[in-house]
């Protein structure tokens, strides 16, 4: 009687657990058309894809996190944060799904949510060099010049090629009146990006403040020629 209970129970685990394997490869499947529809932009075909995954496996946590992304870029904000918070609960991704959710939050208006996100995954990931870039960006909104510039340079200092960097820095300096290193940052980011207009208004706006007006004007003509108009008040008030 024992080794037929035994016998029962033994094929009943097994039956469970060849379920399970079912329904992991078929969440899967349904995952990897989601991924696919995802990297060609279809957003919305990407979620119902996932939508299925989780459905057949509640536990496909790689299917909330991409999901997560596609919200995102379909500007459900909500929703994206929604499915970042699972994959934070259930621990997948941490660092990418603190900094994603944080993004989302920054859209949202929520400046010390984003910020509260941006620290934790840096604190799991303190080489995450976006996360370090989108925190910053949040603090120069809310005036944190000092802070956003910090966090700027350490994103350079992980990636010296990202020199689109050196805009945020020059921006960050002149803000806070450090006219020389504005005009530094801006001389570091028009070396490789020569076609930015606003980049040259505001290096013309250091140079004002440092008593270079011939530099100035040259740098307000350009930006004028790129097509940046706010530099036409900028040539009538200082290039006479």
């Amino acid at each position: 009687m024992h080794k037929l209970l035994f016998t029962f129970v033994f094929l009943l685990i097994l039956k469970s657990f060849a379920f399970c394997q079912a329904d992991t490869i078929v969440s899967n499947k349904y995952f990897q058309k989601g991924f696919h529809e995802q990297t060609i932009k279809k957003y919305n075909e990407a979620i119902a894809y996932y939508d299925s995954s989780i459905m057949v496996n509640s536990n496909s946590n790689k299917a909330y996190f991409y999901r997560g992304l596609a919200k995102y870029h379909l500007n459900d904000l909500q929703g994206s944060i929604d499915d970042y918070s699972k994959c934070i609960e259930d621990k997948i991704e941490l660092s990418r799904s603190y900094d994603n959710r944080g993004y989302s939050k920054y859209l949202l208006g929520d400046n010390q949510g984003a910020i509260n996100d941006y620290n934790k995954s840096l604190e799991i990931n303190p080489k995450n060099e976006r996360c370090y870039i989108n925190k910053g960006g949040v603090e120069y909104k809310l005036k944190l010049y000092d802070n956003a510039l910090s966090e700027f340079t350490k994103a350079l200092a992980l990636n010296p090629q990202n020199t689109g960097v050196y805009f945020n820095i020059g921006i960050s300096n002149l803000a806070l009146k450090n006219f020389k290193s504005a005009v530094d940052g801006f001389d570091k980011f028009l070396t490789a990006n020569p076609n930015n207009g606003n980049a040259y208004l505001l290096r013309g706006t250091a140079k004002v403040n440092i008593n270079d007006n011939l530099g100035a004007c040259s740098d307000f003509q350009k930006a004028l020629s790129l097509g940046n108009s706010d530099a036409k008040e900028a040539i009538k008030e200082f290039c006479k």
